[in-house]
């Protein structure tokens, strides 16, 4: 597998807490400048939602599905339990019946958001979660293929979070508190 010693170390650091330095246009741009027509495919598959379809491009990116399967999995459950509907129904299984929820601090997180009293604060948890989830997969990592993929997840949540919009989410919120409101009141029952 190739060595991407110039392109690693020209990227800028991500940190958590910060913005997303590069819009994904440029990130793309810089990628393609030194990668190989296949490691840039490899790049193009790399996305934090899981495509039930496509056979994730490497181990790191396969590990990285697998974690976010269980936890999206585990919130499905949650979820579906305090509506008393049958969870299972919601719940997605690769071709071995996994649903990978038994991973490593999935359940804990999921109830740790699922039980937070504002959605975005749950958001939050969950896209720490993930973070760190990118930094264990680095570990052993450098100059490769997967090193400037994990990278280009942790870009795409910091995008992610760069989008979320306190005002607007409480607008939303609002207007439609105020539509179920008038649903309800205004009923004819």
């Amino acid at each position: 597998m190739s060595q991407y010693y110039y392109l690693v170390s020209s990227l800028p650091y991500l940190y958590f807490d910060g913005n997303a330095p590069l819009e994904e246009e440029t990130f793309l741009g810089m990628a393609a400048a030194r990668l190989s027509s296949r490691d840039m495919a490899i790049l193009h598959a790399t996305t934090l939602a899981a495509n039930p379809g496509q056979v994730p491009p490497t181990p790191v990116h396969r590990s990285w599905q697998h974690t976010d399967a269980g936890l999206r999995n585990e919130l499905a459950r949650l979820r579906a339990g305090a509506l008393e509907m049958d969870p299972q129904s919601y719940v997605k299984r690769d071709g071995d019946g996994r649903d990978w929820s038994e991973l490593w601090q999935v359940a804990e997180t999921a109830l740790s958001a699922f039980n937070h009293d504002s959605p975005l604060r749950a958001e939050e948890l969950l896209s720490a979660f993930r973070w760190s989830v990118l930094e264990q997969l680095e570990v052993g990592h450098f100059f490769d293929i997967e090193r400037i993929c994990l990278y280009y997840l942790k870009l795409q949540l910091l995008w992610r979070k760069d989008r979320f919009d306190r005002e607007a989410g409480l607008k939303i919120f609002q207007d439609t508190y105020e539509t179920i409101l008038n649903d309800f009141y205004n009923t004819e029952d």
